[in-house]
């Protein structure tokens, strides 16, 4: 078993997005599988979920995001320059694809969905958590 040092997620948005209104960004945002799981754009707002954030401390590793413009090249390179996708890195520094942007919308915008997916891609790939 390899031991997972981070998970990595990347939106397919340039970080410009930032730049733009609230109602701009909750547009694109929407239309974002992992962005629906980790954001609360069925409220109207663009804060994290409150389940998103107790999953990443449960998770027990850091969870990077980046947009698609300045996602590391190995990064995008593992995901194919496909996004939204998550990826883990391992401590050995590998990078592993773990999600695709059609196994994110099967969460249909569930928390505990992506959790348990994401566990059990990372069983299927012999990856763990650290203990």
């Amino acid at each position: 078993m390899r031991t997972v040092s981070r998970l990595q997620m990347v939106t397919p948005f340039d970080s410009e997005i930032a730049d733009l209104e609230m109602e701009q960004q909750l547009l694109l945002l929407r239309g974002c599988a992992l962005c629906r799981i980790t954001r609360r754009v069925d409220e109207g707002s663009t804060r994290a979920k409150e389940e998103w954030k107790t999953c990443k401390a449960e998770l027990g590793v850091p969870v990077e995001v980046f947009t698609k413009d300045v996602a590391p090249a190995a990064l995008l390179a593992a995901i194919d320059h496909h996004a939204p996708a998550v990826a883990a890195v391992t401590t050995d520094g590998e990078i592993v694809s773990l999600m695709d942007e059609a196994a994110i919308a099967r969460c249909k915008g569930s928390v505990a969905d992506l959790r348990g997916r994401l566990k059990y891609r990372m069983a299927s790939l012999e990856l763990a958590m650290p203990a």
